[in-house]
Order: C-alpha cells, then sequence, then structure tokens
C-alpha cells in the first residue's frame, strides 16, 4: 500500500512542508487499527503546530500534519475488539492526518 504524508522536518513556514511517499505500512500491533484516511483538514491549528507555536504538541519534527480525519478501518489488529472493517471513524489526532493511512490504538 501506499502512503502518502505531508510532513515536516523542522518548523517554520509553509516551504517547511513536503510530501512523502511510503510504499509499505509498518505491521499492526495487536491493539492497533489501520484507518484509510478518506479526509482531512488544514486548518489554523494545523499552522501553528507546523510553526511550532501550539502549546499542546509535545512532539518534535519530523512530523506528519493533520489535527483531525475522517475515514474508514482497513485493517484491525488481533487484539482490537471494538471496531470491524468497514466501520466509518472520525478523530482528532492532533498530528497524522494529512496521510492516505493512520495506524492508531483501538482505544
Amino acid at each position: 500500500m501506499q502512503n502518502r504524508k505531508a510532513i515536516i522536518k523542522q518548523f517554520g513556514s509553509a516551504n517547511e512542508i513536503s510530501i512523502e511517499q511510503k510504499n509499505h505500512l509498518p505491521k499492526l500491533k495487536p491493539n492497533e487499527v489501520l484507518i484509510k484516511i478518506e479526509a482531512s483538514t488544514v486548518s489554523a491549528t494545523d499552522i501553528f503546530i507546523r510553526k511550532g507555536i501550539y502549546p499542546l504538541l509535545k512532539e518534535k519534527p519530523p512530523l506528519t500534519l493533520g489535527y483531525d480525519f475522517v475515514g474508514r478501518f482497513e485493517a484491525i489488529g488481533s487484539d482490537a475488539k471494538k471496531w470491524k472493517i468497514g466501520d466509518r471513524v472520525a478523530d482528532v489526532c492532533m498530528i497524522g492526518g494529512n496521510a492516505d493511512y493512520i495506524i492508531r490504538n483501538e482505544n
């Protein structure tokens, strides 16, 4: 599976954003789910994160932008029991939403 992501390698201007493409996804841990992202936002919060001035952000670059998304479960880890493949989900993830796929903890 291809996974394109809007990443920044350092905080700064919009010129810091690049598209990274990987042709594989990491293996799911037992309590994780793989979500195919259908839509994500680009909001003022994303700008604050890109500039490094969002007070709740603990992570440092490199990171994938994208504060929230809507998608569907594509794969489910062996211990994940709450969801089934094809279920639709919306999430506020703070980072990671501007991608083709995201892996999240089931909870």
